[in-house]
């Protein structure tokens, strides 16, 4: 199957036109524990339903890794809000940051109406949350942008969801209009590396990873035999 058809299969799949006009729905985000919630009920996240269908290698995402990568998302953060000082950034990861500001300005990305930055979103129909690094307009398109510092894991099925997430909250003028996702892998030499993920059928896998963690998961959660949760109040 062509690349043309794989694409078309995908977005009727999700039927944007229908989720374009869905109301946005707000959504608590627990930055500690990187738990969301919505009217006081668990919400399962993108990177949990991930990990938790173990999508991607265990052994890559360290807890080394993850602070890592926590604090260059907020370098990045800082660095858009305009009050990044260089001299409080950790020599560790400043060849990442310095990556990262490389690729927000070669891709012309700036502060403003349309630009959003790591804002947890929902989505009323699927029942899942997740924070995109980035929305905004990125080489001149509408953009769901992604930042690794590592791997590039399931981002493909990963920036699918957050399209889907940012289709509801900011849509955009065309309800048929689908944004472009990508991948940028930051490097520690102050490289980037721009992956472009247009495979359609990444929103079938998306939705069904949905549909698998909610039906499988969840129930173990709520019995608290899966991670030693205990009982939660979880949407369902």
């Amino acid at each position: 199957m062509g690349s043309e058809k794989r694409a078309a299969y995908g977005e009727q799949t999700v039927s944007a036109k229908e989720e374009a006009v869905l109301a946005p729905v707000e959504v608590e985000l627990d930055f500690e524990s990187h738990e969301y919630s919505r009217e006081g009920k668990w919400v399962p996240g993108v990177s949990e339903i991930i990990s938790g269908l173990n999508l991607v290698d265990a052994s890559r995402f360290t807890e080394a890794a993850r602070q890592r990568g926590t604090a260059i998302h907020a370098a990045l953060e800082i660095h858009m809000g305009g009050g990044l000082n260089w001299a409080t950034v950790d020599e560790r990861i400043k060849g990442y940051v310095t990556a990262g500001v490389n690729l927000l300005n070669d891709a012309g990305i700036r502060m403003g109406p349309g630009t959003h930055i790591e804002q947890p979103l929902y989505h009323p129909l699927h029942g899942y949350a997740g924070c995109p690094d980035v929305v905004a307009a990125a080489f001149g398109d509408p953009t769901v942008l992604d930042f690794k510092s590592g791997g590039l894991g399931a981002a493909g099925l990963q920036t699918a969801l957050y399209e889907m997430l940012a289709r509801t909250a900011y849509p955009l003028r065309d309800p048929k209009a689908v944004r472009r996702r990508i991948a940028v892998q930051l490097f520690h030499d102050g490289r980037y590396k721009v992956r472009e993920l247009s495979d359609g059928f990444d929103y079938s896998w998306a939705l069904s990873a949905v549909s698998l963690y909610k039906e499988f998961i969840l129930p173990r959660k709520r019995k608290g035999v899966n991670n030693g949760d205990g009982d939660r109040t979880l949407d369902s």
